[in-house]
């Protein structure tokens, strides 16, 4: 059994890099009404720094060295609003589920086999596909990414649509 967290709700850390090669950081924590942007402007602030001053600036975000830990990112959330119709906390229950019972997208049978195929030799190094139910859950490492809906009939299974060219269609 794993343990679902959302990735809004954890330790962050503003760091700076300066025009000069600097790096100034905040230390890590959590404080869930101040955003990114803000954290950056207090920093600059504690420092005397100007915004020209900055080359970049990024946020990190602190996470459990523990496998069995399950991030879910704002943008899953809102997927799964729009294509499961689940609030937030039917959607962190839902993400137990789908990492234990979840099928993997090179083990999926059935009329989503060649789609779910596609999908796992596209995948990029560290990305896992889940399918569980009528939908494919991506996961980056252990981070829930995004929703993907199946195709529909006669989209990507028509025959017409996975030929070459056109020469290559008979009627």
């Amino acid at each position: 059994m794993c343990t679902v967290k959302d990735l809004r709700n954890v330790d962050r850390k503003v760091t700076i890099v300066l025009k000069d090669g600097e790096k100034i950081s905040s230390g890590w924590k959590y404080e869930p009404h101040v955003t990114e942007r803000e954290m950056c402007e207090m920093l600059l602030k504690e420092r005397n720094l100007e915004k020209e001053d900055i080359s970049e600036w990024y946020v990190s975000r602190k996470r459990s060295k523990d496998d069995d830990v399950v991030y879910v990112s704002r943008h899953a959330l809102d997927r799964m609003k729009e294509r499961c119709g689940w609030g937030r906390k039917a959607s962190m229950r839902m993400v137990k589920k789908i990492v234990d019972n979840g099928i993997e997208a090179d083990k999926v049978t059935g009329k989503y086999r060649s789609w779910a195929r596609h999908k796992a030799e596209n995948a990029i190094n560290g990305e896992k596909y889940l399918m569980y139910g009528e939908r494919m859950y991506l996961f980056a490492y252990n981070t829930l990414v995004t929703v993907l809906q199946t195709p529909k009939k006669g989209s990507y299974f028509n025959p017409i649509y996975n030929r070459g060219t056109d020469e290559e269609i008979m009627f």
